[in-house]
C-alpha cells in the first residue's frame, strides 16, 4: 500500500476530526472577499488545520490576544477590534501593515503601550514588551475567525473584554489566553482523537516510512512490535495484539480521510488510489469498504437479537478481532493469525507473569509450548464457519415459518430443498431462541431475519479471509513453514520482554 509519506502524514492529522470541526475549518478557507477572491491564502489555512489538529495553539492564542489588545488601542472606538480581525480585505502582512498605519496617523493611539515597529507592533505592559509582526497577523485572525465558529464567539468576547479593562495588563492578557485555551481544550477533546492517539499514529506513520513512501505490510506490523514492545518510552506496545489492532486503526483512518477527501475535493476516476484517483466502483459495489465497516457481531451482541443464542459466547470470542476489522483485515492476513495465535500465548504468558507463576511455567509459554499452529487455527475457523451457516439456516427456517403463505406455497424444487435443510439446522440446534415454540411467534419473522443477515455476514467474512490467507500461504512459506519461523520470533521476543532465559 505505498502511499507519499507527507500526504500521509496530513491525512493522519485530518482523520478523526468531526464533521463540525471539519465544517469550522472549512468555513475559514471558503470565506472570501466582497470580490470573490480567498480571504486567506491557502498557506494560512494549512498552517491554521495543522495547529489545530496537532493541538499546538497555545502560543497562536497568546499571541492573538496581544494583537486584540494593540488592535483595540488604534480602533476606531473601543471595542472594535473586529475591524482589523474581520476585515473585509485579503489577509495579508501588508494589508495589516496598512490598516494599522492608517489608524494610527489618522487618530494616534487610543492608549499608551503600543508603538509602530520596523516589522510589526509593541506591546508594552508593566511587566514586559511583547512583540507581533505583521507577517503573522493573518494567521491570527484566521484563528480568530476559527475560534467564532467552534467556540463561539460571545464566549471569546468574553476573555477579550475582561481582558481590556484599564488598565490592560500582561497577566490580564495572559489569563485571557489562557481562558481561550481552556475553551478549545474543551471543544477538541469532543471532535479530535485523544492526544494519545494522535501520538500513536505518528509512531506507527514513523516506522512505517519507506523513502518518501509509507508501506504498511505484515512484517512492518512484527517489525514494529519486535522494537516497541521493550520500549519502556514508547506506548502501550507490549502487545501483539495491541499493535496489530493499533495499525488496524491507522488504516482506517487513514481510509476514512481518503474517501473523504475524495467527497469534499473533485478529483479524478480511477482505481489508483495511491495517486489520488476515485475508484467509484469500489465506492458504490463494495458493500464492506473499510471506512464503512461494522462488526456483524455488535447486532447479535444488542437488544433484540441478544436475546437469541445465534452463537454461544465461544463462537462470539474466536470471532471478535477478524470481525471487528473485517475486510481490512484481509491486508494484513499474517498480522492477524499471529494476533490470534501467538497473542493467545501472550495473553496467558501475562497472566501467568502477574501470578509470578513457577519458572518452568513461564519457559513453556515462552516457547510457545503447545500453542495452536496457523494450520490449526484455519481448520477451526472452517469448522467455526460451518457452526455459523447451521445458526443461518435455523434463523432462516423461523423467518420463513413466520410467513405462512409461504409455508403452504409449493414453490420451485430449489426453494423447498432449500427450507427443508433450514428446518434439518433448526431441529439440530439446542439453545435458547431455537425452541420449537418460538416458529410463528409474532414478530419473530423480523427478528430471526435480521439474525440471519448479521450471520450471512460472519460467513462471507470468514470464506474471504480463508481465501486470502490461503493465497497468502502460496505467495511465500506455507502454514506450517511460516508457523515454524514466527514461533522462534515470538518466543525470543517473550523472552526479552518477560524476562526470561531461554
Amino acid at each position: 500500500m505505498p502511499l507519499e509519506i507527507r500526504r500521509a502524514a496530513s491525512l493522519v492529522l485530518e482523520a478523526g476530526q468531526s464533521g463540525e470541526l471539519r465544517a469550522a475549518l472549512r468555513a475559514v478557507a471558503d470565506s472570501t472577499t466582497p470580490d470573490g477572491a480567498a480571504h486567506y491564502p491557502a498557506k494560512v489555512c494549512r498552517r491554521l488545520n495543522r495547529l489545530i489538529v496537532c493541538r499546538s495553539y497555545a502560543v497562536p492564542v497568546l499571541q492573538l490576544c496581544h494583537l486584540v489588545n494593540v488592535a483595540d488601542s488604534c480602533a476606531p472606538r473601543r471595542g472594535s477590534y473586529e475591524h482589523l480581525l474581520l476585515g473585509p480585505e485579503r489577509a495579508t502582512g501588508p494589508g495589516f501593515r496598512g490598516w494599522i498605519e492608517n489608524a494610527v496617523t489618522a487618530s494616534g493611539w487610543r492608549r499608551p503601550g503600543c508603538e509602530l515597529t520596523a516589522e510589526g507592533v509593541a506591546a508594552r505592559y508593566d511587566d514586559g514588551v511583547f512583540n507581533i509582526g505583521f507577517a503573522g497577523m493573518p494567521i491570527l485572525a484566521a484563528l480568530f475567525e476559527f475560534l467564532c465558529g467552534a467556540v463561539g464567539y460571545a464566549a471569546v468576547d468574553n476573555e477579550f473584554q475582561a481582558m481590556l479593562k484599564p488598565p490592560v495588563t500582561g497577566r490580564g492578557v495572559r489569563d485571557a489566553a489562557n481562558g481561550i485555551e481552556r475553551r478549545l481544550y474543551a471543544y477538541l477533546r469532543e471532535h479530535l482523537p485523544s492526544v494519545q492517539t494522535q501520538g500513536k499514529f505518528r509512531e506507527l506513520l514513523d516506522h512505517a516510512r519507506s523513502g518518501a513512501t509509507l508501506v504498511v505490510e505484515d512484517a512492518t506490523v512484527l517489525a514494529f512490535w519486535r522494537e516497541k514492545s521493550v520500549d519502556g518510552e514508547a506506548g502501550n506496545f507490549r502487545l501483539f495484539r495491541s499493535v496489530f489492532d493499533a495499525y488496524m486503526a491507522f488504516l482506517s483512518a487513514l481510509d476514512i480521510a481518503t474517501d473523504r477527501e475524495a467527497v469534499e475535493r473533485a478529483r479524478p476516476v480511477g482505481s489508483d488510489r495511491e495517486a489520488g484517483e476515485v475508484d467509484v466502483a469500489r465506492l458504490l459495489d463494495d458493500a464492506e469498504t473499510a471506512a464503512a465497516w461494522t462488526s456483524p457481531l455488535s447486532a447479535l451482541r444488542e437488544p433484540p437479537l441478544d436475546n437469541v443464542r445465534f452463537l454461544n459466547k465461544v463462537d462470539l470470542t474466536a470471532l471478535d478481532r477478524l470481525m471487528e476489522h473485517g475486510p481490512r483485515a484481509r491486508r494484513l492476513p499474517w498480522s492477524l493469525m499471529r494476533a490470534e495465535v501467538f497473542g493467545d500465548v501472550q495473553a496467558r504468558l501475562s497472566q501467568a507473569a502477574r501470578r509470578r507463576a513457577a519458572g518452568d511455567t513461564l519457559n513453556d509459554l515462552v516457547a510457545c509450548a503447545g500453542a495452536e499452529t496457523y494450520r490449526e487455527w484455519r481448520q477451526r475457523l472452517a469448522a467455526l464457519d460451518a457452526r455459523v451457516n447451521d445458526a443461518l439456516r435455523a434463523a432462516l427456517h423461523v423467518a420463513l415459518r413466520a410467513d405462512e403463505d409461504a409455508e403452504r406455497a409449493p414453490g420451485d424444487e430449489r426453494s423447498r430443498t432449500a427450507r427443508d435443510i433450514a428446518k434439518r439446522a433448526f431441529a439440530g440446534l439446542s439453545r435458547k431462541g431455537f425452541e420449537d415454540a418460538v416458529v410463528g411467534r409474532p414478530g419473530s419473522g423480523v427478528l430471526y431475519e435480521a439474525g440471519a443477515g448479521a450471520l450471512a455476514t460472519i460467513s462471507d467474512q470468514i470464506h474471504t479471509f480463508l481465501r486470502v490467507s490461503e493465497q497468502a500461504a502460496a505467495d511465500g512459506a506455507d502454514l506450517d513453514d511460516r508457523f515454524a519461523c514466527d514461533r522462534g520470533v515470538f518466543s525470543e521476543q517473550f523472552a526479552r520482554i518477560y524476562g526470561v532465559a531461554r
